[in-house]
């Protein structure tokens, strides 16, 4: 969440993070954590995370036998379900 305050808003005051934990329909769980932000730089890459934030999101993903995505159109969204 820290990492949403200090990259995603720049010079706004508009912000929004929205954290949603729920069951779905295949009884796994949907981890959806999302900013209404600046959306991330292009040269991410999350199959090789150069930073720690993003390594941690990986780890958590695998630790979980889950899926993740992300999306950074309107925003930053990560989806985890497990």
């Amino acid at each position: 969440m820290l990492n949403c305050l200090k990259h995603a808003f720049p010079g706004r005051k508009d912000n929004t993070i929205a954290i949603t934990l729920k069951k779905t329909t295949g009884k796994k769980i949907l981890l959806k954590v999302q900013d209404n932000g600046i959306g991330l730089p292009e040269h991410i890459n999350l199959t090789n995370p150069a930073s720690l934030g993003f390594g941690l999101v990986v780890s958590l993903s695998e630790q979980l036998n889950g899926q993740f995505g992300m999306s950074s159109r309107q925003g930053t969204k990560f989806r985890i379900v497990f």
